[in-house]
């Protein structure tokens, strides 16, 4: 890479590296470049967990910075985009390598390790989970856990661990977070004092400049979805520009009429914040991949790879979200999210433009909002089929109906007919069994790798219906750990 160097620090190392190609992922460095192999390369796509580390970045509040460590898959996260920030891998646990973390203690005594393989990407999501929780239930240990595959022990002991480092071990006298203000510092004088690398833009001046000089680019922000292309399909995207510097495009802001969402707002940050509005998202986003994947993924990428299965495009289409895209030149323009998508992976957004927020309505009053996702696997996993539903009544009259689905065409697309269909009629078991049979008007799914077509058209017909059994008549179904399936 011909720029300036990609400048972090390594659990305690100080590193300005110019990697060959801007696509050297943070496992091949920790692996190939440090020989710091505790890290292990699995599925090369972020599903495993083999390879998560913990990385500190800078979060911009109102009170000034804060150094925030989150895991993340290193095999699909790229150099240039960890400048400025601080990779923790598996050997920085133990006391100059001499001893073993608490964390890693516990794990050996409840007989969490056989293998091996998969025991230091398990470690450091515990470690993350430890890192930002001083208390957990069991249903937060597994989400946490989501993201790492163990076919040796089975997740009890690894649980019972996790349960004890929690209850036993005090998180103050961890030597990463009594440095941590340190380590704070250091990062600050990075971003004020040392040069960024060209595919690094800074702030959003330095975005549109580096636009203007490129014709042909590609926008990174988690890669979540990139990382998988080029580690399975060898498909290198051209130009790259890495935004996850850019703290302009990471904000959350309460307008008067909705909520501004900066588009590298990731999942695990946009689920904390609209708990309070629309809970519902929250426990819908933790079907999104595993917490290191949450930890990357932004809603800007999802919106803009424009995947008909993208697990947030029914809820933002729903909410009758819009989208604001700027370019180069600063101009900006607004439009419904459900109007950005124009055919299979296909959108409106300009080759001078990017996206730079979502605006959420607020809920209206007596609304009703629900979201579902049917995939073979119940976590981290890609949908066969993924729907929302937004309803407000009217002395028990539809007033308002969005029913979205994905995985049913090419793009994310609302039951137009069946939401006419409903409009204005009586909200009860009899009208919604009609409106479900009109499904098949509004949609001719086809059959792939994940599910037939018959499959689809049957499972939409089957989530409306939850959706009134759930929220009308109050049938929760399955549960696990005391919460509802969905």
């Amino acid at each position: 890479m011909k720029s300036n160097p990609v400048i972090f620090y390594l659990n305690n190392e100080y590193i300005e590296c110019y990697p060959e190609t801007p696509y050297v992922s943070v496992l091949d460095f920790l692996r190939l470049d440090k020989e710091l192999t505790g890290t292990k390369e699995g599925c090369g796509e972020g599903d495993c967990g083999a390879c998560t580390v913990i990385l500190g970045s800078l979060k911009k509040r109102k009170s000034g910075f804060e150094l925030k460590y989150e895991s993340i898959n290193s095999c699909i996260k790229f150099l240039p985009s960890i400048h400025g920030c601080h990779l923790i891998s598996i050997e920085n646990l133990s006391e100059n390598g001499q001893f073993l973390h608490p964390i890693q203690q516990e794990v050996k005594k409840y007989n969490g390790v056989q293998c091996g393989f998969c025991t230091p990407g398990i470690v450091m999501s515990i470690y993350n989970l430890f890192l930002n929780h001083t208390s957990a239930n069991k249903n937060k240990i597994e989400q946490y856990l989501q993201g790492n595959l163990c076919r040796c022990t089975g997740y009890s002991p690894i649980i019972n661990a996790t349960k004890k480092i929690l209850k036993k071990y005090n998180r103050d006298k961890d030597n990463l977070l009594i440095a941590s203000k340190k380590m704070k510092n250091h990062l600050l004088e990075i971003r004020k004092k040392k040069p960024f690398p060209s595919e690094v833009p800074k702030n959003l001046t330095t975005l549109k400049n580096t636009i203007k000089e490129k014709k042909n680019f590609t926008i990174l922000s988690g890669t979540t979805d990139v990382g998988v292309s080029v580690n399975r399909d060898m498909v290198v995207p051209p130009n790259p520009i890495f935004i996850s510097q850019i703290d302009e495009l990471k904000h959350v802001k309460y307008r008067k009429n909705f909520i501004s969402i900066g588009s590298s707002v990731t999942y695990s940050e946009l689920g904390n914040e609209l708990e309070r509005f629309y809970p519902d998202i929250t426990k819908y986003l933790v079907r999104i991949g595993g917490e290191q994947i949450r930890n990357m993924g932004t809603i800007g990428g999802n919106l803009a790879t424009a995947s008909p299965i993208g697990d947030m495009l029914p809820p933002l289409i729903a909410l009758q979200s819009k989208l604001v895209l700027t370019d180069c030149d600063s101009r900006k323009r607004t439009i419904p999210i459900e109007n950005f998508f124009v055919k299979y992976r296909k959108t409106t957004l300009k080759k001078s433009e990017f996206i730079s927020s979502v605006e959420i309505p607020y809920p209206k009053t007596g609304s009703v909002f629900s979201n579902h996702k049917i995939s073979k696997r119940r976590d981290e996993d890609i949908s066969s089929v993924c729907a929302s539903f937004y309803l407000v009544l009217k002395r028990n009259y539809v007033e308002e109906i969005k029913l979205v689905f994905g995985g049913m065409d090419e793009v994310p697309k609302r039951a137009k007919y069946t939401e006419s269909f409903l409009k204005g009629k009586t909200w009860c078991q009899e009208e919604v069994l009609k409106a479900a049979d009109n499904l098949s008007k509004d949609f001719s799914p086809i059959s792939d790798a994940r599910a037939s077509k018959e499959y689809r058209a049957l499972i939409a017909k089957n989530l409306f219906k939850k959706f009134y059994l759930e929220k009308f008549e109050g049938r929760e179904g399955l549960k696990r750990n005391e919460q509802a399936l969905r």
